[in-house]
């Protein structure tokens, strides 16, 4: 979001700077045309009167600062196509930055679960996640190898959050999902939060972003729900749709954390 709100506050700033010249000019003018002056009996307080009376001018022409800068930017993206397309691109960076924050801080908060609560949570994960597909290097069944085991200085006790996080994919909603699902023996309807319609839209968006330079192919197509949009064509959002999937993840990130925070308050009477 501070690549998206930079341009607003370079925005607001100018427009700030413009809005106090204007209301000294104008006020010059005004005591001018009056025959008003600066009183020769007391200069000093005069000045200072005038600086409370642009500061006050200010003080309330700012409550509609940004709004008035977003108005702004948004009359000079109509009008300018190179700036248009630059401030779409800004904001499809901020959308792949969300994404990523979003991936790491799940599968951290995933492992910090089991690693730190080892014997509440591995027996969900060996009834729960034998459907998972993914191998872990250094594992076969229940054995371990001498290699892996030496990793870990031979203690694996509070090390298993990072040695079994492999088996899921923290990529993908579908994922992310999953992983929470096994590691606190969940129901479907009671994640439900990870079936955001926006937050599946921004996985596949970053995906098509970072892998194919966010020029439209078949796949992206075969899995948006989003209308009107054409193979080949770089794909453009509008300020409000950026932001429905930035705060998409951010929303399901704070769901994560009230989940895991209420199963370890549950589990020890406070989250360690």
């Amino acid at each position: 979001m501070t690549t998206l709100s930079v341009p607003i506050s370079f925005m607001a700033h100018g427009l700030r700077k413009s809005k106090a010249f204007h209301f000294s000019l104008q006020d010059a003018n005004t005591m001018v045309m009056n025959g008003e002056g600066i009183k020769e009996n007391d200069p000093k307080k005069t000045a200072e009167e005038l600086i409370k009376y642009f500061e006050d001018l200010l003080k309330n022409n700012d409550k509609n600062q940004i709004e008035n800068a977003v108005t702004e930017i948004e009359k000079l993206i109509e009008q300018v196509p190179i700036l248009r397309e630059s401030y779409n691109n800004l904001g499809l960076n901020a959308l792949v930055n969300s994404w990523t924050i979003f991936e790491a801080f799940a599968k951290d908060l995933w492992i910090y679960c089991l690693n730190n609560y080892p014997k509440k949570y591995l027996f969900n994960l060996l009834k729960n996640g034998k459907d998972t597909e993914q191998e872990i290097d250094g594992i076969s069944g229940k054995n371990i190898t001498i290699g892996l085991l030496a990793k870990y200085d031979f203690d694996i006790s509070k090390n298993l959050g990072d040695l079994l996080s492999p088996k899921y994919d923290f990529t993908s909603v579908r994922g992310i999902k999953k992983s929470f699902k096994d590691l606190f023996a969940l129901k479907d309807n009671e994640i439900s939060f990870f079936d955001n319609p926006h937050l599946s839209q921004l996985e596949i968006t970053r995906h098509l972003l970072v892998h194919n330079a966010g020029i439209i192919d078949a796949d992206y197509l075969n899995r948006t729900n989003r209308m009107n949009e054409i193979l080949k064509d770089k794909i453009s959002l509008t300020t409000e749709e950026t932001s429905d999937l930035i705060n998409a993840g951010t929303e399901t990130l704070k769901e994560i954390f009230l989940l895991a925070d209420n199963k370890l308050t549950t589990a020890n009477g406070s989250l360690a």
